[in-house]
């Protein structure tokens, strides 16, 4: 094997790609349960993530290879629903830990590395025996955490979150299949080897104590008490409560783990954090529920509102205080759209609606929004108000009283709790399918069949079914490649790059380092948002548009991918300002005429009229800090004469032509927009476009 530490830097180099793999590994300590554990070998690049690779050499002198996991979230797995046989309230979801195309994919890059002919026999997943999904933050839901077998024929696994109430899990099996993104920071899954079984110190046995202080140092507690420092009691809805007992339970673990010496290697044991979570909820809250009376002001005054945690919403009863003397006063048509999308979401389409200019202030004003928001902000109160028929009404079902005056006063400490503590040999954080990995680029990949290729014979034990628009084919064809397979067979064909439709465009002229294009009017499909970055802001747009493409359309039909992608960045007026981006797919020729309407009121449909743009082509992998210099490299290369055609500080275009996926002969663009004619997105964007830069020094409330 090569260890010619040149290569290695040359491998570096090679494989610029973000890691968003978290390991806790201690390979030092021989003395450890993991001592037996192979050495890290390489990491082999997967576009946006990577794949760990090890080597254990055998007593024969022969090398076997492993790798990790791959810890994929199967987001449009979700299901959400109620177990007949428990009683719970559940949320149920699959996770990819390896198929046998990721196992090919590690030997041919393991034997292109070391010139050596691997036996695929050579190569396999690391030989875990247990695994554990640990949740962080996850209140008010509970992570079914217990330690699980894991083996070789362990390629998917389905977990489970309990919720309190079955429309917590229903909300949150939407986020999962619309906003997976949001579940891989909290989501991380522990791993124990077979030596870990029955060894001499793979346990650790510690005693936990719970006192006030571990209480009253939680934010919410801190909070909660600052505004009821005059009050003996205080109501709290059950997302609150979760976040209280979760927010203890930390300060508890804290105190804890300061005298546990190698604490990243050590896991909690499931059953006795429940046990510590009992115990807190015992101890904090009195053991019933508080109904209240809509028009009870009083009684509402005694509720605790997270208004950090539920964003700009305010208190159920001022809610639908508001909204009935808005409905009071609003014309007919109004009072209709306003009840049917509260009552029924989003299958109404919000911005078909023309509302009077009264009810839009109104509505306005009470979700402190712009009124192209105000049909999201309404679907979004479905969580706390509804329709009763004649008016609407506060939607809390369950409130937990907190008796402040016995933990100020009498409260007492619980000592010498014994708590068990797991040694553990890998740790990773789920991974989310990279946004454009999802896609079906249309290439023939010259790659060899699945080998032994089965579906998963795990069903779901639920009453909701997954998203079928986002898990099948509703084109009517009997059967289609899987969403993963799609993506193992994008990353052999991505170095070929071919098979995309591209925008249509003319070159005017050529000159060295730019040249002049004209693009004829098109029709793109669209989506904003407000971010201080434009990597931190793409792949939420990205999950939008592609949810437009792959079904949520008028027409219900898949329609292809398309390059380039387009992110138009109107910059913010300072460095920490935050700045507006609007990315854009074109719509493929057969759809230019008849072009289905996006469902979700946060995409639209953008009919681009003609417009010339001078652009700069580049190569590699771009980022914020990238494009920013190739804008100015952009602008410093043109011409005196093609320098009046353009404004420096004006919005121009980011486009990007390829997957993640695809390592050399990387295409970029930036343009800039020759005045005459200049490209006008439409009547609104057309205003905030070429307007001057907004101070940040007031508020800013983006709406996705």
């Amino acid at each position: 094997m090569d260890s010619n530490p040149i290569s290695k830097w040359a491998m570096a180099l090679f494989f610029p790609f973000a890691i968003i793999e978290s390991l806790a590994l201690n390979l030092e300590d021989c003395n450890k349960p993991n001592a037996g554990f192979p050495a890290v070998f390489d990491t082999v690049s997967l576009g946006d993530f990577h794949i760990r690779a090890y080597e254990k050499v055998m007593a024969s002198s022969t090398s076997r290879f492993y790798f990790a996991p791959l810890a994929l979230l199967e987001h449009t797995s979700a299901s959400s629903g109620r177990n007949n046989l428990t009683g719970e309230n559940q949320l149920a979801f699959r996770v990819e830990m390896w198929n046998d195309e990721l196992r090919y994919i590690v030997k041919d890059y393991l034997s292109n590395i070391t010139g050596l002919a691997i036996e695929e026999n050579r190569v396999s997943i690391l030989p875990f025996e247990k695994v554990s999904l640990r949740c962080q933050r996850c209140s008010p839901t509970r992570l079914d955490s217990r330690w699980r077998s894991f083996s070789q024929s362990s390629k998917q696994m389905e977990f489970r979150m309990v919720c309190s109430t079955l429309e917590e899990c229903h909300n949150l099996r939407e986020q999962m299949v619309h906003h997976p993104e949001q579940f891989s920071s909290h989501l991380t899954l522990f791993f124990r080897m077979e030596s870990n079984k029955g060894s001499v110190g793979s346990i650790r046995r510690k005693t936990a104590s719970i006192t006030s202080d571990h209480v009253w140092n939680g934010p919410i507690m801190f909070d909660l008490n600052r505004r009821f420092s005059n009050s003996s009691f205080a109501l709290v809805t059950s997302q609150d409560r979760g976040r209280i007992v979760s927010e203890a339970l930390e300060n508890v673990l804290a105190d804890v783990e300061i005298l546990l010496e190698s604490v990243e290697d050590l896991a909690i044991e499931p059953e006795d954090e429940l046990r510590l979570r009992k115990m807190m909820e015992n101890i904090l809250f009195e053991n019933y529920i508080i109904p209240l009376e809509d028009d009870s002001e009083s009684a509402w005054n005694s509720l605790y509102w997270d208004y950090e945690n539920v964003g700009l919403d305010v208190r159920p009863d001022i809610m639908a205080r508001k909204l009935n003397k808005v409905y009071k006063n609003a014309e007919e048509k109004d009072r209709k759209w306003i009840v049917e999308l509260l009552s029924h979401g989003p299958g109404l389409s919000s911005t078909k609606t023309v509302l009077s200019d009264e009810t839009s202030l109104a509505l306005a004003n009470i979700f402190q929004t712009i009124p192209k928001h105000i049909g999201s902000r309404l679907q979004s109160s479905q969580r706390n108000i509804q329709w009763d028929g004649h008016k609407f009404i506060p939607k809390v079902t369950k409130l937990f009283r907190i008796n402040l005056d016995k933990l100020r006063h009498s409260f007492k400490p619980v000592r010498n709790v014994p708590i068990k503590y797991s040694v553990i040999d890998l740790r990773l954080d789920l991974n989310v399918q990279p946004a454009m990995s999802r896609i079906n680029f249309e290439r023939q990949p010259q790659i060899p069949e699945f080998r032994n290729a089965k579906k998963g014979n795990e069903e779901m034990q639920t009453i909701m079914k997954p998203d079928e628009r986002l898990t099948s084919d509703t084109t009517g064809n009997e059967s289609s490649p899987g969403v993963l397979q799609g993506l193992f067979q994008t990353i052999r064909g991505a170095i070929t790059g071919g098979g995309i439709k591209t925008a249509p465009y003319t070159v005017i002229r050529q000159e060295k380092d730019y040249e002049e294009r004209l693009y004829p009017a098109q029709k793109w499909v669209k989506t904003r948002v407000e971010n201080i970055s434009k990597d931190s802001a793409s792949s939420a747009m990205f999950w939008k548009l592609f949810n437009y493409i792959s079904g949520q359309n008028s027409k219900q039909i898949k329609i292809p991918m398309t390059a380039p992608v387009t992110v138009f960045i109107e910059p913010g007026s300072g460095p920490n300002c935050e700045s507006t981006f609007t990315m854009a797919f074109y719509i493929p020729s057969e759809f230019q005429e008849d072009t289905p309407e996006p469902t979700a009121d946060d995409v639209s449909i953008e009919e681009r009229p003609e417009f010339k743009v001078l652009t700069r082509t580049y190569g590699g992998f771009s980022n914020d800090r990238v494009t920013k210099q190739e804008h100015i490299n952009l602008f410093t290369s043109l011409s005196e004469e093609d320098k009046q055609l353009v404004d420096q500080s004006a919005p121009y275009y980011y486009a990007g032509y390829d997957p993640p996926f695809k390592l050399f002969f990387r295409r970029n663009e930036v343009w800039m927009n020759i005045f005459q004619p200049r490209l006008q997105i439409d009547a609104e964007s057309e205003q905030q476009a070429f307007a001057p830069p907004n101070s940040c020094s007031g508020v800013n409330t983006p709406e996705n």
